[in-house]
């Protein structure tokens, strides 16, 4: 029986080559993107069943501080651009975790030193309610103070997909990703 064998370099220039295709194919696939989705949030799993499977995301329990989850979103990705926020909302305040975060008390729950390295970096809050309201875009604005990054809202989430808009903006030159491609 007559057995095949490559060349002893073929087989090496093959492994190699496949090497480099696994790479570029991780690479590529890389996506700027990470998604945050509290424990509390509707329609949870129908959210997380819906991403792109490029999109790197957590879910945020009971005990997690809004710092901690900012600070995830770094970890997970250093190459970050849009942080995507699934959380409940009232007319002026969202809660993460546990805790409800306001006016009142984003200035101190937030250690803005730390973000103010980030440039370019936003964060879309996807909620109800808060950017139908003066008190609700007053609180956006102050994430935006407080972190440095874009703020953007939309006055709607009666659906999410790729035809959702963000209304709201902290930024006159806002460029609205699209999560759901």
């Amino acid at each position: 029986m007559k057995q095949n064998h490559l060349p002893p370099n073929l087989g090496l220039k093959n492994f190699l080559f496949l090497c480099i295709a696994l790479i570029v194919t991780d690479l590529t696939a890389q996506n700027n993107d990470v998604v945050i989705v509290d424990e509390d949030f509707p329609n949870k799993t129908g959210l997380m069943a819906s991403l792109p499977v490029t999109v790197q995301f957590f879910e945020i329990n009971t005990g997690t501080t809004f710092q901690h989850a900012l600070e995830k979103a770094f970890e997970l990705n250093s190459n970050l651009e849009n942080i995507h926020l699934f959380c409940t909302s009232g007319d002026s305040s969202i809660t993460i975790g546990d805790k409800e975060y306001s006016m009142n008390n984003v200035s101190n729950s937030l250690n803005h030193r730390k973000f103010k390295v980030y440039s370019n970096v936003n964060l879309l809050v996807y909620s109800c309610s808060l950017a139908k309201n003066t008190q609700g875009t007053t609180f956006l604005e102050a994430l935006a103070s407080e972190t440095g990054f874009i703020v953007a809202s939309c006055f709607s989430c009666e659906t999410i997909d790729e035809e959702l808009q963000f209304d709201f903006s902290t930024s006159s030159n806002f460029v609205s990703p699209t999560l759901f491609k």
